[in-house]
């Protein structure tokens, strides 16, 4: 397939570029805001690990939810980036890459840039559209969660299983997308979906935005139809052994948005196996995510794929115990700047003390 041919093509060039002996991280903010002490704390960590395996770090700007990202944000993540003292693996670094004319691998620009890369999550679509694992919903979040709250209403919330005994445990109520919403020719999770069974205007198509003959088609949300009842699971590099059940923790996602643009889920995936990524540092709200990455994975890509490795990290949380967000600017870089701190002082006086082990 095409998919599989770009991942071999991929993986080749990094093997000729002396990559692929080596770690291979990433590090990707989203131009929506400026960045936290959260942020500095995962990505100095990503460096540290990066530097001790000898390895590369990538960055990537995940900028595809167009609505909140912001090409001041991007420029000046980019300088508190620099500030703090973290280094990426930039254009320098990757003119054997470029002078091999392989686009597949990398944007040719400095970072890797997700909205640049729209194709390859098209491509991505195609092969979940064609092997029967994705189906067309018009319901809006609000119809999700009118549905979930009526009476007699399906199961509405799971609470989270714990995330390891050495970090204080996540247990987060999700709302599950309920079996009962899927339409009738995606119920039996014991076969696959076929095109052929969507509505007419689904048919023919080879992206979530062209029929075959290439005039448009209508935009629509796709979501992942999830193996009901299939444990998932995984070794986190921090967190220890990682169950989630499929249809209990956490239901069909989206793969496609509405608006046009891949969901997180997808992207991430596409772009961490065509990277070449062998380990995933972020937080560990993120360690549900991971399980429905590994579904992606495997319909891509076969039960064969290598998936990276996973490292999850605590949260950091403010005063009153909420998890940082970008639209309280008490704790940003660059607030924390202006104020007179040093990375060094932003790093004693904020980051996890339960894991200076890994950042000191």
């Amino acid at each position: 397939s095409r998919m599989r041919k770009i991942v071999n093509e991929t993986l080749s060039l990094i093997e000729d570029s002396g990559v692929k002996s080596k770690y291979v991280g990433r590090i990707a903010p989203s131009p929506s805001g400026h960045l936290h002490v959260g942020h500095a704390q995962t990505f100095w960590i990503a460096q540290k690990r990066a530097k001790t395996f000898d390895g590369k770090l990538y960055l990537r700007i995940e900028d595809i939810d167009v609505l909140r990202c912001k090409p001041h944000f991007f420029e000046d993540l980019i300088e508190d980036l620099r500030w703090f003292g973290i280094d990426f693996w930039d254009k320098r670094d990757k003119q054997n890459l470029i002078a091999k004319e392989k686009p597949e691998m990398l944007d040719r620009t400095d970072f890797i840039i997700q909205s640049l890369r729209i194709d390859h999550y098209k491509t991505a679509w195609n092969k979940l559209y064609t092997g029967g694992f994705i189906y067309p919903c018009k319901l809006s979040r609000r119809d999700v969660d009118s549905a979930l709250s009526a009476p007699h209403g399906d199961s509405v919330h799971h609470k989270l299983n714990t995330v390891g005994d050495s970090l204080n445990p996540i247990a987060r109520d999700e709302a599950v997308f309920p079996p009962s919403l899927r339409p009738t020719y995606a119920r039996d999770v014991s076969s696959k979906i076929s095109p052929a069974d969507f509505p007419s205007e689904y048919h023919d198509m080879t992206d979530p935005f062209h029929y075959a003959d290439g005039s448009n088609a209508p935009k629509v949300n796709w979501r992942f139809r999830v193996p009901d009842n299939e444990m998932i699971n995984f070794s986190d590099g921090l967190c220890g052994d990682q169950s989630f059940v499929a249809g209990q923790h956490f239901g069909d996602f989206l793969v496609w948005r509405l608006d046009g643009y891949p969901s997180y889920e997808l992207a991430v995936v596409v772009d961490d196996l065509l990277m070449g990524v062998t380990e995933v540092v972020r937080g560990e709200d993120l360690l549900m995510s991971t399980a429905r990455q590994l579904l992606i994975q495997r319909a891509l890509y076969g039960a064969e794929v290598v998936s990276p490795r996973y490292y999850h990290l605590p949260l950091l949380k403010d005063e009153e115990g909420r998890r940082l967000a970008k639209r309280t600017m008490a704790t940003s870089l660059r607030r924390l700047r202006e104020e007179g701190l040093t990375p060094e002082d932003i790093r004693q006086r904020f980051f996890d003390k339960q894991i200076q082990h890994l950042w000191i």
